[in-house]
């Protein structure tokens, strides 16, 4: 029997769901017919579906970062819940869970229309020949790139490679092994990278180009080392060493860039067109309504905000524009992650908010007396306050220009500049104005660094603030706002604390993950949505996978020389010397390695898969998450193939369920 599906069996089981937002030009595929695709516009309208499950599922819906961030030791559930272990701690997790059923179609799905443009694109009529050529590039690139996602997360798999003419289905597919599964994906991404210009398809940022075939290749060789696999002789963490130092060694040549700091890489002004980004998963445009595809969908941040309403006594509220919707709170960084940081490494400050404020939205320009929390007894004797605070204001970070339609419209900020008054009849928190896509400082990070300052120079608007380390009851008295500590906050097994263990005051405050916590207000006209775009790869990855790859290969001093260049970004140029964030070749091994890994993508739907390839499951989850420790088994390193898939083939048995 062909161990190749030739006509491709998932087109029974298409998910409605496939289709979304995307900055790029769209097509209904279900629209083409075959006269279409013999023509250019066929193929380009084609193309443009093959990218759509990016933004309109993946990268913006729960379920796929479930099953690459979930069940890591990156992250557990809030106050140790009990929903959505299955993949959090591998509990209960069978073929029809939603999340894993509806990737493996999704990915199976889009597949069909790259196998489309790759087999018609070079005969198609109109055009021209280079522009075809990139178009099938593309197809080739994504194919690549959806079967990488089906091989790591489902196992040998099956291989489709042909275009569905939806007649003659195939329902009793075989799987093909991991070798033949690699070996094609290597081979479409060695293939588009020929095909693929240095710049995009018309110039658009949306699409892939030459740097994400290489950067994808580079990652599907390190991943693809897991299981030793070879090609031409050499191992493929040899490869991927030459390939990702290629793309480091030429990033001019290739239009590759690593932002000097790693602050730059999460600025608002830097979202879309981040020079960082290989592969870009593209939300709606800035200006929005010339597309009419915008969905304002994307609501990954609240996963990892915390219920602030808790401390509505302190001016925070559940749903404002500053910092969203709080009431869908999950993720909570393991004690692990907030360790994994050294007090010089920046990185922490810039990918959480530690530091909480409130916000005002009067025209005034300056705070509304709704968003001033005047210290009383009883709030300082709630949040542990030292009573000398008493009669203290603590003024908003932040000020909109209105709380509605008109704030989203202009896209001001306004933000204080003082903190306290100076001089008899000096008014509190002036303004400056700040437009959302065009500042130097991410706002909601830019009190971080301000809560390590107490006493006389504390920053009055700081409302709440998470330590990462213990501090005594005489630290915590020169600070003028509600402190919680990790200690406070994690047991002894490292769980997130219920509230039944302690007060919902120190429940409920952790550091939230902000990567995704746009502020572009042209746009955002949602209390739970934010806009942007999401980078499915950058940069840094491949000075990482640089790095793991001279480790695994035994040359210590090129990790360390790669992961310095990260760790020189990431900290105050005083701070990179030995001790501090000059990392040695003696300090390099595989756990260091895995730690680089936490503290620069942490977040970025990786974890599971680096984890997956390093067979680390088992020695981290049992140091860093007890409890998805306690039910992970070797079944676990594959996802449960999709029931829908096997009650739609005629050799389910065979074929077989990965174990669940």
């Amino acid at each position: 029997m062909n161990r190749y599906i030739n006509k491709c069996f998932v087109s029974l089981l298409l998910c409605a769901g496939v289709m979304a937002s995307c900055s790029l030009d769209e097509y209904n595929p279900t629209e083409l017919t075959t006269d279409d695709l013999s023509t250019f516009e066929g193929i380009e309208g084609m193309t443009n579906y093959c990218y759509q499950p990016l933004y309109g599922q993946l990268f913006t819906a729960s379920d796929y970062l479930s099953m690459t961030e979930a069940g890591t030791d990156l992250w557990i559930t809030k106050n140790n819940a009990t929903n959505t272990a299955e993949f959090f701690y591998y509990e209960g997790l069978v073929t029809n869970t939603n999340a894993s059923k509806k990737l493996m179609l999704q990915a199976y799905s889009v597949i069909d229309k790259c196998n489309t443009v790759i087999a018609k694109a070079e005969q198609a009529e109109g055009g021209t020949a280079a522009d075809l050529k990139k178009l099938k590039g593309e197809a080739e690139c994504l194919r690549a790139y959806y079967y990488s996602i089906l091989v790591e997360q489902y196992g040998n798999i099956t291989l489709s490679l042909t275009e569905n003419d939806g007649a003659n289905l195939n329902l009793r597919p075989e799987r093909n092994s991991i070798e033949e599964i690699y070996a094609q994906i290597v081979q479409d991404l060695k293939d588009a990278a020929e095909d693929l210009d240095v710049k995009p398809y018309k110039d658009n940022y949306g699409r892939v180009s030459k740097k994400t075939a290489l950067g994808l290749l580079a990652r599907a060789y390190i991943q693809g080392s897991a299981y030793d696999l070879k090609e031409d002789g050499k191992t493929y963490v040899q490869r991927a060493k030459e390939v990702a130092e290629d793309l480091i060694g030429n990033m001019d040549s290739y239009d590759a860039y690593l932002y000097p700091t790693f602050e730059e890489v999460w600025l608002m002004k830097n979202n879309r067109k981040n020079r960082e980004a290989l592969f870009v998963a593209t939300g709606a445009k800035p200006n929005g309504n010339a597309d009419p595809y915008i969905q304002n969908n994307n609501s990954l941040y609240r996963y990892f905000l915390p219920s602030l309403n808790t401390y509505s006594n302190l001016k925070f509220i559940q749903n404002g524009y500053y910092y969203g919707r709080a009431n869908a709170w999950l993720y909570t960084p393991t004690k692990y992650l907030l360790e994994v940081y050294s007090d010089y490494d920046k990185r922490y400050d810039f990918s959480f908010i530690s530091a909480y404020s409130t916000y005002s939205y009067d025209k005034a320009g300056k705070s509304s007396s709704a968003s001033v929390v005047k210290l009383t007894e009883e709030l300082c004797s709630a949040y542990g306050i030292d009573p000398k605070w008493v009669g203290t204001e603590l003024g908003p970070q932040v000020n909109l220009l209105n709380n509605g339609w008109l704030y989203a419209e202009t896209g001001v900020y306004r933000y204080p500049y003082e903190t306290r008054p100076v001089e008899e009849g000096y008014v509190p928190y002036v303004y400056d104005d700040v437009m959302s896509m065009e500042g130097d400082v991410n706002l909601y990070t830019a009190l971080n660094k301000e809560a390590l300052k107490s006493g006389e120079e504390a920053d009055l608007r700081i409302h709440a603030y998470f330590s990462r380390k213990a501090m005594s009851a005489e630290e915590k008295a020169e600070r003028p706002y509600f402190v919680v500590t990790a200690d406070e906050v994690y047991n002894e097994n490292g769980y997130h604390v219920t509230a039944a263990e302690t007060s919902n005051q120190l429940a409920n405050l952790v550091p939230t993950m902000c990567k995704y916590m746009w502020y572009d207000a042209e746009i955002a006209k949602s209390y739970q949505h934010r806009n942007g775009d999401m980078m499915i790869m950058r940069m840094a990855e491949v000075y990482l996978i640089a790095a793991e790859a001279n480790c695994k290969l035994g040359d210590t001093d090129k990790a360390a020389e790669w992961i310095n260049v990260l760790h020189k970004r990431a900290c105050e140029d005083e701070d990179y010397v030995e001790g501090k964030m000059k990392v040695r070749a003696s300090e390099i091994n595989m756990d260091y390695i895995l730690d680089e890994y936490a503290r620069e993508l942490c977040g970025e739907f990786q974890r599971w898969y680096i984890l997956k390839r390093n067979k680390a499951f088992e020695d981290r989850l049992g140091k860093y998450n007890k409890r998805a420790a306690q039910s992970f088994e070797s079944k676990h390193y594959v996802r449960p193939i999709s029931s829908d898939f096997l009650n739609n083939i005629e050799n389910a048995d065979e074929y077989g369920t990965n174990g669940y």
